[in-house]
């Protein structure tokens, strides 16, 4: 299963498009920090509205689920 919303800006692989970062096989920390940031809305940049949206009521539990899960993609 892939996470849907991200599918939306990030491809359904992961692997990203246009603008958009690939999220597929990026280091598991990089994934917990980059969504910590973006739940305090401590990282500024394009797009930050709708990430601080999808990701504001992931608890810590969530965020190092969905960190695992892409770091684990191809």
């Amino acid at each position: 299963m892939r996470p849907r919303r991200c599918a939306n800006c990030h491809d359904d692989s992961m692997a990203g498009k246009g603008e958009m970062p690939r999220l597929a096989g990026q280091r598991e920390d990089y994934h917990v920090k980059a969504l910590r940031d973006f739940r305090s809305n401590a990282r500024r940049g394009r797009g930050n509205a709708v990430m601080v949206e999808l990701v504001e009521t992931l608890t810590d539990n969530d965020v190092n689920l969905l960190a695992t899960y892409l770091s684990r993609l191809p």
